[in-house]
């Protein structure tokens, strides 16, 4: 007899409770990851009541922050590199560039999708690092 554990690891599912804002703390959860990490901040500021969406918001913030650092360092990095080497290398680079900037957006996006439906479904998942860097410096 071997019982089953439904439960992703980082997920703890809440009953869905009334924010000072409005919507239910699921949808306000969700919301924050809508436009990362804009809403986020939007979320973060306005609700101060409700720790399950301040904390999504947090995350989303976290979570925006770097996919903007990691994008715009890859780009001056690739860029600069493709300056200083020529014409043939830096096309090369620039291919290699474009390339693994369209695998990172696609893995951001499955990340993205991830943490808006979770919040969604009510389940307070946190990611590895950037979820502890929000509830420490955030919250």
């Amino acid at each position: 007899m071997s019982t089953t554990n439904n439960s992703v690891a980082g997920t703890e599912p809440v009953e869905p409770t009334a924010t000072s804002l409005g919507p239910e703390e699921n949808v306000l959860g969700a919301i924050s990851y809508l436009f990362s990490p804009l809403t986020g901040i939007l979320v973060y500021l306005l609700e101060d009541e409700n720790e399950f969406a301040r904390f999504h918001a947090a995350q989303s913030i976290v979570f925006g922050v770097a996919s903007i650092l990691v994008y715009v360092t890859l780009n001056v990095a690739t860029t600069v590199m493709a300056m200083l080497v020529g014409d043939l290398l830096g096309f090369l680079i620039t291919v290699v560039s474009f390339l693994s900037q369209m695998g990172l957006g696609f893995a951001l996006l499955l990340v993205w999708l991830y943490l808006l439906v979770t919040a969604f479904q009510g389940k307070r998942t946190s990611l590895p690092l950037l979820g502890s860097m929000a509830e420490e410096h955030l919250l």
